[in-house]
């Protein structure tokens, strides 16, 4: 029982430090589109 509950401590900390990286790539992407866009004008 307290293996499963350390994987899942695992397994929500890993979704929680991928959740954090998609919010930065996301960010990343925007500030890119910006970039073109004020390039392009």
């Amino acid at each position: 029982m307290a293996n499963t509950l350390d994987n899942f401590r695992k397994a929500e900390e890993e979704l929680e430090h991928l959740a954090e990286e998609k919010s930065q790539l996301d960010l990343e992407e925007k500030v890119v589109r910006c970039a073109i866009i004020s390039t392009a004008l």
